[in-house]
């Protein structure tokens, strides 16, 4: 809702617990309630965005070195709640690493992680795309951009259809590749 502030941690059990301050609290902090029945390994980072008012949704990789997902929306039509653990796809990565998330428009959500290859890929879901389900993992460009597995992205949409991505390449140079109308929307890039 409007002015609640979410926060999200993996625990030493594994699962992940949300807290929350906001007018629903009285402006008190409130939680920690376990987000699903997902288990990570313990202080796996998690990737939260807000893809239109009143959801969440999450990201991590699991144990299975996979991408998983967690969503929190209308689960009736009196009721929300958390759905999920549910994998997007299968490309594997490093358990444990940090998976970016960014929603450039409503209702839509792109990732990026680092696979065990060393590539960055992304996927994308959109109500209308793909059938309702994940599209992906696309590799973000056919240059060279090759990051150590499991390596942090920097992923921001500076407009609804432009997005950015940063990352330390094996060089320890800051890299980046952008998508976009200024690249036919395709990725161009690393620089």
């Amino acid at each position: 809702g409007v002015g609640l502030i979410d926060v999200f941690a993996t625990a030493k059990d594994g699962k992940v617990y949300t807290a929350a301050t906001g007018p629903q609290t009285n402006g008190k902090w409130a939680g920690w309630w376990p987000v699903g029945q997902g288990t990570l390994l313990p202080g796996t980072p998690i990737a939260a965005v807000s893809r239109s008012q009143g959801r969440i949704d999450l990201f991590a990789i699991g144990l299975d070195q996979r991408v998983w997902s967690a969503a929190y929306g209308p689960v009736s039509p009196s009721e929300w709640g958390w759905v999920g653990w549910f994998a997007i796809l299968d490309e594997k990565f490093v358990p444990g690493a940090i998976v970016s998330a960014v929603s450039r428009k409503l209702d839509q959500l792109d990732v990026f992680a680092v696979n065990l290859n060393g590539e960055v890929k992304t996927a994308a879901w959109a109500p209308g795309a793909n059938n309702g389900k994940w599209g992906g993992w696309w590799r973000i460009t056919d240059s060279n951009g090759k990051f150590a597995p499991g390596t942090p992205i920097a992923a921001v949409h500076r407009s609804p259809d432009h997005l950015d991505v940063f990352a330390v390449g094996l060089d320890g140079s800051v890299w980046s590749a952008a998508w976009g109308p200024q690249t036919n929307h395709k990725w161009a890039g690393w620089w």
